[in-house]
């Protein structure tokens, strides 16, 4: 990325933490849908965590940082933990391995609400599979960033995907 001088209209960004307001808008638009209801434990979804604590918890529990789950699965908190200040700790984290943790996960119904980007994680891969579609870049450009006519926004899921 070049910083060789003001940012201007067209200037990149990672935006980080704000993306989790479009697993969240993406809830509420399944739940408008009717493919999901707030109640819904996490294994309706994601049939592969039945069983699991992480599997009875809802979908609104997750939305709302109750879900009882930590803040990171154990393959984003390893990574967290090796890697030097800046560098994401989810790029390398598949939907295999995210399910792999919440299989495995702890889940404390005593604990304060507690900001996770697992559960978020979670949450949006539960909305993604509800609704029948081909992924969650897609989700978000079908009903979030085309309806609203962000053109710009994108997903890289390597280095080489992020813009100049």
């Amino acid at each position: 990325m070049t910083t060789a001088g003001p940012a201007d209209a067209a200037a990149p960004f990672e935006i980080g933490s704000v993306t989790k307001t479009f697993p969240a808008a993406l809830f509420a638009d399944a739940v408008t849908r009717g493919e999901v209801r707030p109640d819904d434990p996490l294994e309706r979804a994601l049939p592969e965590l039945a069983g699991t604590p992480a599997g009875a918890v809802t979908l609104a529990s997750l939305a709302q940082h109750r879900s009882g789950l930590p803040a990171l699965g154990a393959t984003a908190a390893a990574r967290a933990l090796a890697t030097a200040v800046n560098l994401n700790p989810y790029s390398t984290t598949t939907t295999a391995q995210l399910l792999d943790d919440a299989r495995t996960a702890a889940v404390d119904p005593q604990q304060p609400p507690t900001y996770s980007n697992f559960g978020v994680a979670l949450l949006g891969t539960a909305v993604v599979r509800a609704a029948g579609a081909d992924g969650y870049p897609q989700l978000v450009a079908d009903r979030i960033t085309g309806p609203l006519g962000m053109t710009s926004t994108s997903f890289a899921a390597t280095g080489a995907q992020v813009p100049d």
